[in-house]
C-alpha cells in the first residue's frame, strides 16, 4: 500500500507547465523548420517548455507532436496511435497510475531506438500528459493548462 501512495504521489508532482503561445512568438527558424518538414499540416497549436518549442498538428488526417530546440532542429516527433498497439504493461500501469481520468490521446515514437508513448489523461478541466516506456514506466509528467 505504501508502494502504491510513493508511486502516486511521485507521479502526481506535476513542476512544470507548457505554455501556449501565439504562433508569431515563435523564432523565424523554428517557424521556418516547421513550414519545411510539415507543409500541408493544420490544426496547429503552439507551446514553449523550457526553450524548447512544442507544436500539436495534424497531417494527413493523424495527429502528430513535434519538439524543437531553440536553433529549429527537430528533437523528437510523435504520431497519433491506437491503444490496442500498447505493450500490455503500459496499460495496465496506466489505467494504475491514473484510473480515475480517461485517455484522451496517445503519440508514439522512437526515443533511443525504444518505442515511448506520450498519453494525454483527462478528467474535469484538467489534462494530464504523461510519457512511458515500452516496459510501461512513467518517464515523465506534467500538468496541461
Amino acid at each position: 500500500m505504501m508502494y502504491l501512495w510513493i508511486r502516486l504521489l511521485s507521479f502526481l508532482h506535476l513542476p512544470t507547465r507548457r505554455i501556449a503561445m501565439e504562433k508569431s512568438y515563435a523564432p523565424k527558424r523554428i517557424l521556418s523548420s516547421f513550414d519545411h518538414h510539415y507543409p500541408l499540416s493544420y490544426n496547429i497549436h503552439w507551446f514553449l517548455l523550457k526553450g524548447r518549442y512544442e507544436v500539436s498538428f495534424y497531417l494527413n488526417g493523424t495527429h502528430r507532436y513535434t519538439l524543437f530546440s531553440n536553433t529549429g532542429k527537430i528533437i523528437r516527433e510523435f504520431k497519433s496511435v491506437a491503444i490496442d498497439k500498447l505493450p500490455k504493461e503500459t496499460i495496465k500501469n496506466m489505467v494504475h497510475d491514473l484510473g480515475g481520468y480517461r485517455i484522451d490521446d496517445i503519440l508514439w515514437d522512437e526515443f533511443h531506438n525504444e518505442p515511448h508513448f506520450k498519453v494525454m489523461f483527462k478528467k474535469d478541466q484538467n489534462i494530464i500528459e504523461a510519457e512511458y516506456d515500452n516496459t510501461g514506466q512513467i518517464l515523465a509528467s506534467q500538468l496541461i493548462e
